[in-house]
Order: C-alpha cells, then sequence, then structure tokens
C-alpha cells in the first residue's frame, strides 16, 4: 500500500491482516520521504488450538453447508470473494456440527472463515445450482 500527501512529521502506524499477528510502528517523514517493509507473522498455528481438522460438505453445495468437528470453533462467517461478510454464526454452545443455509447465496466461490480461540483459516466453498 502507497500513501502519498503526508505532513513532514512523524507517524504511527498498525498493519492487521486476518490470521496474522498485527504490527506496529512508527515512522519519521521530517527528513524526506520513507519506505516502510513489514513481514507479517502468523497468529498460533491453527493445529495448536483444535482448528486443523473441520471440514465442510457438501462442496459444491446449493442448500446447507456442513461443518463438522466444530466444538473448537467460536464464529463460521461466509465472505464473498470481494471480502464482504455475508453470514455470519456465533457457536455458542459449542457443537460439534454446525449446519449453515447457503441457499440465498448466488451460485459462486466463497470462503467459510472459521474463527476459534487465537486462531483463524478458510475453507473455499462452491454454490451450485
Amino acid at each position: 500500500m502507497e500513501v502519498q500527501g503526508l505532513e513532514k512529521k512523524v507517524y504511527d502506524y498498525a498493519v492487521t491482516g486476518n490470521g496474522y499477528e498485527p504490527i506496529k510502528g512508527r515512522v519519521d517523514l521530517r527528513d524526506g520521504d520513507r519506505e516502510v517493509k513489514v513481514r507479517m507473522a502468523s497468529l498460533t498455528s491453527v493445529e495448536s488450538v483444535g482448528l486443523s481438522l473441520e471440514s465442510a460438505r457438501p462442496n459444491p453445495t446449493s442448500l446447507e453447508l456442513y461443518v463438522e468437528r466444530a466444538s473448537a470453533v467460536r464464529f463460521l462467517s461466509v465472505v464473498s470473494l470481494d471480502e464482504e461478510v455475508l453470514l455470519r454464526h456465533e457457536n455458542v454452545r459449542q457443537e460439534a456440527e454446525v449446519r449453515l443455509a447457503v441457499g440465498d447465496l448466488i451460485e459462486g466461490v466463497y470462503t467459510l472463515a472459521i474463527e476459534g480461540e487465537g486462531a483463524s483459516r478458510g475453507i473455499p466453498f462452491a454454490v451450485r445450482r
């Protein structure tokens, strides 16, 4: 990302991304333009919090998506290719299988975003009619 037109002063910045440790820093522009490069580190591995075994079926689907082995999952979200959250479900009772109604979605490819304590992952799936 490039930012232009800033005053020549000191700025604090933060870079965030789903599934990555946030990065915070400071850049001093008083002596001229600067380029800041950051490398984002992954959060706790999904295997360490039990998020590695869930599966979503059927894939492709038309009406419902079943997520199995979901007891460690806190939130399930259906996300479009434009990164818009279209459906969000909180697994309050820590159910082992969660059923998501996707029949209102148009035909296409989506990501099932799975969030647990300190970890997240995505499973691509398709809706077909």
